[in-house]
């Protein structure tokens, strides 16, 4: 017996399921394509962040480390070292209390007159540098300066100053870039009183710097407060 129903054919949109292998080819060379468009722009947004989160991360320790030494009436260091292409960071406090010399050889720390205070950071590529070759030009919200800034004098990046060994990750480190924070807040990296302190740090892949990419750190030798300059 036959149906009364009309017989319809299958419709092309039924009679296809899938993807041809031409079009799945089309639409994967069309996303290499734009992922390689996209490609920098998302690694340069990584490291963008990653650089952030140093420059955060190194301002709360210099904050920490102020803070310390006016609540412990005590002499505080902030010392940075470089190890390839990674800042190691580390904030040692004096247990006799009172100012204390920065320009001194300190040993292996912690000991009976230094004490460490939490773990020594290490701050992933990211370089310690002056900030003189910095400019308005480069960062327009950068003031100047009077007097002027002498980077072997106002920087940790080029003045040796607090000399101390520090255990990081299982390996004994010497820092001797230093600078020292008074029990009155004060910042110094020197014998004497100093007006300002400045450095530079930008974010590296092994020995190659990214000079687009810099934050000037300023800390008042008067007060201790620490401010961030980004382009």
């Amino acid at each position: 017996m036959h149906s009364l129903l009309p017989h319809r054919a299958p419709s092309a949109t039924a009679s296809r399921s899938g993807f041809s292998l031409i079009e799945m080819l089309t639409v994967m060379l069309i996303a290499g394509v734009l992922f390689g468009f996209s490609g920098p722009a998302i690694n340069s947004l990584l490291r963008g962040n990653t650089m952030n989160a140093s420059v955060a991360d190194l301002a709360g320790l210099l904050e920490q480390a102020r803070t310390y030494a006016v609540a412990n009436n005590t002499s505080v260091w902030v010392s940075f070292q470089q190890v390839d292409d990674s800042l190691n960071v580390a904030v040692l406090a004096s247990k006799c209390g009172g100012e204390q010399s920065p320009l001194e050889l300190h040993g292996t720390v912690p000991n009976s007159q230094i004490d460490l205070i939490g773990k020594p950071r290490v701050l992933a590529r990211l370089k310690l540098n002056d900030a003189g070759t910095f400019t308005t030009t480069q960062i327009p919200q950068l003031p100047s300066t009077d007097p002027v800034v002498i980077d072997t004098i106002n920087s940790p990046a080029t003045n040796a100053t607090g000399f101390f060994t520090v255990n990081v990750r299982g390996v004994a480190i010497p820092f001797q870039r230093t600078l020292q924070f008074t029990p009155s807040g004060e910042a110094r990296t020197t014998e004497s009183p100093i007006n300002l302190i400045e450095f530079a740090v930008q974010p590296c892949q092994g020995n190659v710097v990214d000079n687009r990419n810099v934050a000037v750190v300023r800390i008042s030798g008067l007060t201790g407060q620490t401010m961030v300059y980004r382009p």
